[in-house]
């Protein structure tokens, strides 16, 4: 049986039940921010990288669930039936990298360490709400990453010579 929370009338419970109500928040927020960030960077490269990897992600999650893949019938509510991976999940993932990709190198590890935070948040939070199962969250981070490495890739044709004054160049 699949159990996450045996007392759902619990604060817990109900806090983290409206936190997972504030995905299109969410989304919408992180998309925002990411083209002020972007925008007023002038990163036009890394804005539209890091959206198309976001909106890659989760449309990818989108059609592994409803169209792709099927989960085993298990004793779980019929909620966590087909939710391999988790959207919710896939959301705050992409937002997190979507921003990763806008942002000056300095503050990335910023980025990282509090849309890490916002994610493993997220991720327990389905599970405790018995809307996803621990795999789910987990394939959702190995997409979203999956997507990011592509997002990475289309971006070094776009990246010019290195500097040969810069620290890390290398004399030829």
């Amino acid at each position: 049986m699949f159990n996450a929370v045996p007392r759902q009338h619990t604060t817990w419970f109900r806090l983290s039940g409206g936190f997972l109500g504030s995905e299109v928040v969410l989304a919408v927020g992180g998309v925002a921010l990411t083209l002020v960030v972007g925008l007023r960077r002038r990163r036009f490269r890394h804005l539209v990288v890091g959206l198309a990897t976001a909106a890659a992600s989760v449309v990818a999650a989108e059609l592994l669930k409803h169209v792709l893949l099927s989960r085993p019938s298990t004793a779980a509510p019929a909620a966590v039936s087909n939710s391999f991976p988790s959207g919710h999940t896939a959301v705050a993932a992409a937002v997190t990298v979507a921003l990763w990709f806008v942002v000056s190198p300095r503050w990335r590890p910023a980025v990282v360490i509090v849309g890490g935070l916002l994610c493993a948040l997220v991720g327990v939070v389905t599970v405790v709400q018995q809307w996803h199962r621990p795999s789910d969250a987990v394939s959702a981070y190995a997409l979203v990453a999956a997507c990011a490495c592509a997002g990475g890739a289309a971006l070094v044709p776009w990246q010019g010579p290195p500097d040969r004054g810069s620290p890390g160049a290398t004399a030829n």
